[in-house]
């Protein structure tokens, strides 16, 4: 049986396009087209894939998701490849589409707005095509609960309910529920500052349980009228009824003995108008109320009448000032008052007289009617024991007494203050005699400035004074441990018991350079004027530039010369990494402590991949102040990969992942066996350097178009017939065995080669001689559209 090469083509190629139909259920129609696509894969030529929907039902899964595919899983599957009745290169599969659950369960909507039920049962309907909630208010009732609550739901919780899915008559995709809501509670009415009668009258036209409670005084409402009333007007009422409370009046209080305040005070709280009349009593207190009318009881309000008291004036106090005891004591009787006696010195007033009293004379007596008498008893001589002299003088003047001065020096006396006198302190005056004293002219401070702490110290105990540290701080003048100061100063009169504080020298220290700049460090020791002996060195640790050591140390006493040694660092020399593997150079950098950065990599004829070939800074140069060197690693140089028989995807992503500066031309025939993709040839050959500017050049296996085969066949067997007629015998038997295939057609050979291309050379005189002198390449170019054929040489680029 013969069959012919196109049929056997288009067999493979059905073959090779089938591909076994995925699971779409549970998936959308769109997801379930990709889902169809990926399975289908490149080499099926499926180019699109189409679900038709064969039918819409209900289901427990969402609306728009597949339920049932026709097409079950794991049946062929291919595209479609003709382009009459359909799209060519379309996957067409079968599916059932649910259209979702179409009831849900009622909710609660009781105690909450309308607004809020609404998108409530909006939110529960949401899973079966619910567009919109809308409440049917069938009844407003009062209620305890606050207005515009739902009180009452007719479709009950848990019922089924489902939207309108008709056109006519509703919306579509609408759910209707109807409820009843609360209009809120009923208000209490006002019945403040009516009579009962009114109240009761107001209530019976409200409808309303009026109840009276307990009658409440009240000074400002009369007698009988709603003072109080419960709950407040306004208020939600419980079972339509409230309580009120009347006004009893007030009675007026009793005032008679009482102060004028607590009258004046309840006029302003209870609102009356109050009228006094003032009047001298000797039995009443002053501001004391004696009458009042009306009496006490009478009921408020009282309208325009005022309330009408007199008020005592009381008693005016006598002069007892300049009296003797006795005469005193004699008027206190007369007018029934005590008096409240108190003595006290007084060198002016004799012994026994009163010289002041309290309240004074002509003020009212008091409530108490006590008055407070002093009565002199002479003046004793003051102590004048360490006052100043001043102080005593000032007290010689005012008591009369003349003084008599002596000035000594005393080590535990202020200076112008009195250490005795005589007589002594306590004796009455007047006296005949003068009061000696004696006068202190202190004791004056020792020097102890520029002296040692111990030498200091023994002369504080020679001069029985007290020595005290109060610092001990830098000076750049006086040497560790000696004074530099002291309070009081040297020759400054010493209180008694002060001690005397002195500063003590710690020396000055050197100050810290080690770390600086040279700059830094030379305006520091410009600012505390110290003379710096520079020297350099290198040095690994510091950056170049910056102070490394110093004589002396920091911190320790700074030299009477002020003269600091101080060594600069020069810096250290870049180790050279050039020619090292990455490995070596982190473990030089570690050493040197430097921190590599890489920079781009590149091609390098010389190195072998991983080396370094360039440095920045260079070797030997000084190690930047942030310590960063950059190194580039040698990529090595690029060897022609065994390319043919593999994926040209594959080749040329391996192949530029290890050398990203080189350059691959990639081009396609479709004259070729080999699968679509494959590399078919490669210049130059595997295991080849390219040169500086070499290209890797690939030709790759192409997508062939449906015409190609049966185009192909018709050309060999046309090569064929042409050979068997034009062609002559071959010089040797063996000759033909191991050359290839050669046909004659007119004076030029077809000859099919190794790698499925077609080369041409011209004949003369019974020699075969190339046409350009080397074979060339050719590739069959057809125009469907001209029905035409023809042949050229490859260019550099394929074409």
């Amino acid at each position: 049986m013969i069959v012919s090469l196109g049929a056997l083509e288009q067999v493979l190629a059905q073959y090779r396009s089938t591909f076994p139909m995925p699971n779409v259920i549970g998936l959308t129609v769109s997801q379930a087209e990709r889902e169809v696509l990926s399975a289908a894969g490149r080499n099926s030529g499926a180019t699109s894939a189409r679900a038709v929907i064969n039918s819409r039902r209900t289901d427990a899964r969402p609306a728009g998701q597949i339920i049932q595919q026709l097409d079950a899983r794991g049946s062929p599957m291919r595209p479609y490849m003709d382009d009459v009745g359909g799209k060519y290169g379309e996957v067409t599969f079968r599916v059932v589409v649910s259209t979702g659950p179409t009831t849900f369960s009622m909710p609660n909507v009781i105690g909450i707005t309308v607004p809020v039920a609404e998108r409530k049962v909006l939110s529960a309907g949401r899973q079966v095509r619910v567009s919109s909630a809308r409440a049917d208010v069938v009844d407003r009732r009062p209620d305890e609960k606050p207005a515009n609550q739902i009180i009452r739901q007719l479709d009950a919780v848990g019922k089924q309910m489902g939207p309108d899915l008709d056109d006519v008559g509703g919306r579509y995709g609408e759910v209707v529920f109807r409820v009843v809501v609360s209009t809120g509670p009923e208000l209490a009415p006002n019945f403040l500052e009516k009579d009962i009668n009114t109240a009761q009258q107001y209530a019976s036209q409200k409808d309303v349980n009026l109840n009276v409670g307990a009658p409440q005084e009240n000074s400002r409402i009369p007698r009988g009228v709603v003072v109080q009333q419960n709950p407040a007007p306004g208020q939600p009422m419980q079972g339509r009824s409230v309580t009120v409370n009347l006004s009893a009046g007030y009675p007026l209080p009793n005032y008679v003995n009482r102060p004028l305040e607590d009258v004046r005070r309840d006029s302003r709280n209870l609102r009356f108008r109050l009228e006094q009349q003032n009047e001298d009593s000797l039995d009443i207190p002053s501001g004391i109320i004696f009458e009042q009318d009306p009496g006490a009881g009478t009921l408020l309000p009282l309208g325009r009448r005022p309330v009408r008291v007199k008020v005592s004036r009381g008693w005016p106090v006598p002069e007892f000032v300049e009296r003797n005891e006795a005469e005193a004591d004699e008027i206190a009787n007369e007018i029934r008052l005590r008096l409240n006696k108190t003595r006290q010195d007084n060198f002016e007033v004799p012994v026994g007289v009163i010289f002041s009293q309290q309240p004074p004379a002509g003020d009212l007596l008091p409530r108490d009617r006590v008055v407070n008498v002093t009565i002199s008893r002479g003046y004793p001589l003051p102590n004048l024991v360490g006052r100043h002299v001043n102080e005593a003088r000032q007290l010689a003047s005012e008591l009369n007494f003349t003084l008599d001065t002596r000035r000594v020096p005393i080590v535990d006396r202020i200076a112008d203050h009195i250490d005795r006198q005589s007589p002594e302190p306590a004796t009455r005056l007047p006296l005949d005699r003068l009061v000696s004293i004696v006068i202190s002219e202190g004791w004056p401070t020792p020097n102890f400035l520029t002296l040692e702490e111990n030498e200091a110290r023994t002369l504080a105990g020679e001069k029985q004074v007290n020595l005290t540290v109060a610092e001990r701080r830098q000076d750049r003048e006086m040497q560790p441990g000696i004074i530099i100061s002291q309070s009081p100063l040297p020759g400054t009169l010493l209180p008694p018991g002060q001690a005397v504080s002195v500063v003590v020298s710690t020396g000055y220290p050197t100050p810290r350079l080690i770390g600086f700049a040279e700059a830094e460090a030379m305006s520091l020791a410009e600012r505390e004027s110290i003379i710096l002996d520079t020297a350099t060195k290198a040095s690994l640790d510091f950056a170049t530039g910056v102070v490394t050591d110093q004589f002396p140390e920091p911190g320790s006493p700074l030299p009477a010369d002020s003269k600091v040694f101080i060594t600069i660092s020069s810096g250290w020399p870049t180790p050279d990494f050039v020619g090292k593997s990455e490995e070596e150079a982190n473990s030089i950098a570690a050493g040197s402590k430097i921190t590599l950065s890489m920079i781009t990599p590149r091609e390098h004829f010389k190195r072998l991949p991983g080396l370094v070939i360039e440095q920045q800074p260079a070797a030997g140069a000084v190690i930047p102040v942030d310590r960063q060197v950059k190194i580039s690693l040698s990529l090595g140089w690029p060897i022609a990969p065994a390319a043919v028989g593999q994926l040209a995807s594959s080749v040329t992503q391996e192949f530029l992942a290890r050398h990203p500066n080189a350059i691959i031309d990639l081009n396609e025939s479709i004259l070729t066996f080999e699968p679509t993709g494959t590399v078919i040839s490669q210049h130059p050959a595997a295991n080849v350097k390219l040169g500086p500017k070499q290209r890797l050049k690939l030709v790759s296996s192409g997508e062939k178009p449906p015409w190609l085969w049966p185009v192909i066949g018709l050309l060999v067997f046309v090569a064929a017939f042409s050979a068997f007629k034009w062609s002559k015998p071959d010089v040797s038997s063996s000759s033909q065995q191991n050359s290839p295939r050669t046909d004659d057609l007119g004076g030029v050979r077809i000859r099919v080669t190794r790698d499925h291309g077609i080369q041409t050379t011209d004949k003369k005189d019974g020699d075969e001689t190339d046409r350009t002198g080397t074979e060339e390449i050719v590739k069959i170019r057809v125009n469907v559209d001209l029905g035409e054929q023809s042949a050229g040489p490859v260019d550099e680029k394929g074409d």
